[in-house]
């Protein structure tokens, strides 16, 4: 089931979130925090895909830690503050709930993102290779490699020249499913099957892992993503 964690320095507003993801199915309340250094660290080790965040912490904004979080965790921003919805929009969160939350709202929400994460784990996409266009699903995908103005996709038996960037395939395909480990280089984290230093293996095929990408790629093995 797709994980949740709240935070807030109230402990009475996450009594209410608490209630609330009780009667809401779908999603799993995981842990609840009062303060950002415990939910960073909660959120080194588990698979967390949602964040209820109180913008007004006391001791650290609400908006650095969305900045900080933006690009790995759906956030929904909770607060007493009407003034703060501006930069919950311009930050691209799920939703923004003004406290107190009724339970009608808070449900909204959460089925607000899930239908925002129903469209990112979708695995079919078109690419295009010349004049034909294929329908792929992007599990089949072991890795991708950069050639100049294109990029080759590769699978068991067959591979796909498309005329396009790395930056742009990986764009396309399903958040959190591949990982840069060279400018040249992404690979789907489920066909990993052994890593080392300066290369990660695919079976008996070999992909590099440079310098720049390797804390990324080890960041990915610490918390189960490979």
């Amino acid at each position: 089931m797709i994980k949740a964690v709240a935070i807030d320095d109230e402990p009475l507003a996450l009594e209410v979130i608490k209630n609330h993801f009780q009667e809401f199915k779908g999603i799993e309340l995981a842990a609840c925090f009062t303060n950002a250094a415990d939910m960073y660290s909660f959120l080194e080790v588990n698979d967390i895909r949602l964040i209820f965040l109180d913008i007004h912490l006391k001791e650290v904004s609400g908006v650095d830690i969305a900045h900080s979080l933006k690009d790995k965790y759906a956030i929904i921003f909770t607060t007493a503050h009407t003034d703060y919805a501006v930069q919950g929009f311009d930050l691209d969160v799920v939703d923004y709930l003004l406290k107190p939350i009724g339970y009608k709202r808070f449900a909204a929400a959460c089925n607000k993102f899930l239908s925002r994460y129903a469209q990112l784990v979708s695995t079919e996409l078109l690419v295009k290779e010349g004049n034909t266009i294929h329908k792929i699903d992007a599990q089949d995908i072991l890795y991708l490699e950069s050639a100049g103005n294109y990029v080759k996709l590769y699978f068991v038996n067959r591979s796909i020249l498309s005329r396009s960037t790395l930056k742009e395939i990986i764009r396309e395909l399903p958040r959190g499913m591949f990982v840069r480990t060279h400018k040249s280089f992404a690979v789907n984290k489920a066909k990993v099957t052994s890593i080392e230093p300066t290369q990660l293996w695919l079976k008996n095929i070999s992909i590099p892992i440079s310098s720049s990408f390797k804390e990324k790629v080890i960041s990915g093995i610490n918390r189960g993503e490979l």
